[in-house]
C-alpha cells in the first residue's frame, strides 16, 4: 500500500490518494466484480480503507496535517466514527446516509478476522444482531449523521424505511438532519462572469 497526493486544479485543496492494487485493483467497481456480484473481500478492504482515514485523520501518516472533521459517507466508510470513538483527540464525525438499504453487514468471524478492536463489539457500535455492521457504526458513534433530504431523514426512523435501525435513528433525532442534494441555486458562483451557461442538478 502507498500513498500519493495533489493538488486540486485551480485550488489550495490537497488531495490524498491510498494506493492498495491487491484489494482496489480489480475489474467491476469498487462494490461488485463485472457480473454484478458482491466481492467477498468488500469487509477487508473498507476496513482498511477506513483504517488509513483514521491514521491519516490523526495525524500518524505522516504527512503534517490533521483532520479537524471526518465526514463519512455510507457503509463502506461506517468504521471510521466508530474507530475514532478510541482515540482521545479526535476530529469531529459526520456521517452520511445515502441508502439505508446497503448497510456492509457481516458475521461476526469477518469482525475477528479483521482484528478490530474488542470494545467495539457491543450494541452500541458495531454489533447488530450479532452481526458486524459497518453503518451501524456510523450512525451509533458519529457526532452527527446527514441524509439526503429532510423527507429522507424522517423516512429512516420508520420501519418502513429503517431496515431494523429505526429505533437508533429515532433516538438520535437531534444530530440527525436532512440536505437536499444539488446545488443552491441562491449561491453567487451562478451569477459570476466566469460561469458560461447555468448549471442544474
Amino acid at each position: 500500500m502507498s500513498m500519493a497526493h495533489d493538488r486540486l486544479p485551480g485550488s489550495g485543496v490537497i488531495v490524498w490518494l491510498v494506493d492498495c492494487p491487491e484489494y482496489f485493483d480489480i475489474p467491476g467497481n469498487p462494490y461488485t466484480d463485472e457480473f454484478g456480484n458482491a466481492w467477498e473481500n468488500s469487509a477487508a478492504r473498507f476496513s482498511l480503507f477506513c483504517r488509513v482515514a483514521v491514521e491519516v485523520s490523526q495525524n500518524r501518516a505522516h504527512l503534517d496535517w490533521k483532520a479537524d472533521i471526518a465526514h463519512c459517507n455510507d457503509w463502506q466508510s461506517g468504521l471510521v466514527p466508530a474507530l475514532l470513538t478510541l482515540e482521545p483527540h479526535r476530529p469531529s464525525t459526520v456521517f452520511t446516509i445515502h441508502n439505508m438499504a446497503y448497510q456492509g453487514l457481516f458475521p461476526e468471524s469477518v469482525y475477528i478476522d479483521l482484528n478490530l478492536p474488542g470494545q467495539l463489539w457491543n450494541p452500541g457500535a458495531l454489533e447488530f444482531h450479532e452481526l458486524l455492521s459497518f453503518i451501524k457504526g456510523g450512525i451509533a458513534c458519529a457526532d452527527h449523521i446527514t441524509t439526503v433530504s429532510p423527507d429522507y431523514a424522517l423516512e429512516i426512523q420508520t420501519a418502513d424505511y429503517g431496515y431494523g435501525l429505526e429505533g437508533l435513528l429515532h433516538h438520535r433525532h437531534h444530530e440527525l438532519n436532512g440536505i437536499i442534494n444539488g446545488i443552491d441555486m441562491g449561491v453567487g458562483i451562478l451569477k459570476q462572469t466566469l460561469v458560461s451557461h447555468r448549471i442544474l442538478a
